[in-house]
């Protein structure tokens, strides 16, 4: 019996490697945001980079409902820097956030 690849489970790879083993992830901060999306000038990266990656707000974030949230990231957008998510948060981020 075969072991089914990836695509025919229908899953996806939810990490980004973003450090070297024992070094900090890097850190953005939100520069504007909706329930929805989050815009921030700093992700570079190119269109569809950070399509199903899973991101978080730290413990210490401003917004209360968002400290240690977790979500899933949808659709990244390079021309606008707006990664898309695939459920609106608990509350609206700040910038800063």
């Amino acid at each position: 019996m075969a072991t089914p690849t990836a695509d025919k489970l229908q899953t996806y790879f939810p990490s980004r490697y973003l450090t070297a083993d024992g070094e900090a992830l890097t850190q953005y901060s939100v520069d504007s945001a909706d329930a929805r999306t989050i815009t921030d000038a700093d992700l570079t990266q190119a269109a569809g980079y950070w399509d199903g990656a899973i991101g978080f707000f730290d413990a210490d974030t401003a917004t209360p409902d968002l400290q240690a949230c977790f979500f899933h990231i949808d659709q990244f957008d390079d021309v606008t820097d707006t990664l898309t998510l695939s459920r609106d948060l608990p509350a609206v981020p700040q910038a800063g956030d």
